[in-house]
């Protein structure tokens, strides 16, 4: 799990592409048999987004960048909600709850972010649910 705070830090230091690209190897560890790890994992991700759109709305990245890491952003964002929405479908109660969980969590720093549309991720996880 050390490993996993590893790639948090080096993903919300600096943005460069190479940066941004070190998100698939978070990916990697929601395959993780063992649910701490895939939780921890997507717990992560969720914070590297919330980093990420803290930094768009306070404008501290330069132009050139920030039309890149919005785009970056929202796709991720929906691969993430796609990935819970995955975990709470399983036959594991509880890799259910951990999805529940992780999902009201980011729905809450949505939320408390002020975006106006915290929602967006879920349609995902509706769709994929139904």
């Amino acid at each position: 799990m050390e490993e996993v705070s590893n790639v948090v830090s080096r993903l919300t230091c600096d943005v460069t592409a190479e940066r941004l690209n070190a998100i698939s190897s978070l990916y990697k560890h929601c395959e993780s048999p063992d649910l701490r790890v895939v939780a921890e994992a997507l717990k992560g991700i969720g914070q590297v987004l919330v980093h990420y759109r803290q930094s768009i709305r306070a404008g501290t990245l330069s132009s050139s960048v920030q039309s890149k890491v919005r785009k970056w952003v929202e796709q991720h964002g929906q691969a993430y909600h796609a990935v819970l929405a995955k975990l709470a479908t399983t036959s594991n109660p509880q890799a259910q709850v951990c999805a529940v969980r992780l999902a009201i969590e980011a729905a809450r720093a949505e939320a408390t972010e002020g975006l106006g549309k915290p929602e967006a991720g879920y349609q995902v996880m509706e769709n994929r649910i139904q």
